[in-house]
């Protein structure tokens, strides 16, 4: 059961970052979290919005919500305030949730680092699981993400521009992508890909991808 928020210490590379919002929920939630429903919500919605969930211009961190919805992460106190990282709730044509009469969703919803932020507030909510540098072109990717990052769980990306943590995906399975990648796959908003190469280093429009720093986040299960 969710037990109320506590912040946790960083200690390894991760910590201090800043984070800002993307640049480049359909179901009701169930009893604990299902990675494998989440991944099926992404895979649905990956390419074509779903038209229940009001879209945006930066839109990876609101898909990925979604599928954390879809999923069974259910939402964390609904019309409470939208800039409070403690809450986490998306506006929808099924939960009309509103903060003071508006229609919105929560910042932690729509914008990837506080969405990563939300994630270590909460409880059990998310865990850091490590993270892959491609420190100019000078390292190779492996083929996998950890061991511990599985179905359903979140990737979220710094370009190394300055800006921080500004992008989100959910990792989905694994296999050959469209690129010839093969590997963990990951779906993707801004732009709308799926199964695509987990760092994202092929996708079209990329080139900031040998500055990238890539941060896995474990989602636990035991999330109501």
């Amino acid at each position: 059961m969710r037990g109320g928020y506590a912040a946790r210490t960083f200690t390894s590379d991760g910590f201090g970052i800043t984070v800002f919002s993307c640049t480049a929920f359909a179901t009701s939630a169930s009893a604990s979290y299902s990675g494998t429903a989440a991944a099926n919500y992404a895979n649905t919605y990956a390419i074509n919005n779903n038209p229940q969930y009001i879209s945006y211009s930066e839109d990876c961190t609101n898909f990925v919500s979604q599928a954390m919805y879809a999923g069974g992460f259910a939402f964390v106190n609904p019309n409470g305030s939208p800039t409070n990282l403690a809450n986490w709730w998306d506006f929808n044509a099924v939960n009309r949730y509103a903060y003071s009469g508006q229609v919105a969703s929560s910042n932690s919803a729509t914008v990837a680092g506080d969405l990563w932020q939300f994630l270590h507030l909460d409880n059990p909510g998310g865990t850091f699981e490590g993270s892959f540098y491609y420190n100019g072109g000078w390292n190779t990717a492996p083929a996998f993400t950890p061991n511990s990052v599985i179905t359903g769980d979140v990737l979220f990306y710094d370009w190394g521009q300055g800006l921080g943590i500004s992008h989100a995906a959910m990792q989905v399975g694994w296999g050959t992508d469209q690129y010839g990648y093969y590997g963990n796959w990951v779906d993707e908003h801004t732009n709308n890909r799926q199964d695509i190469f987990w760092t994202l280093n092929d996708a079209p429009g990329n080139t900031n991808w040998a500055t990238t720093t890539v941060y896995f986040e474990h989602i636990w299960a035991s999330n109501p």
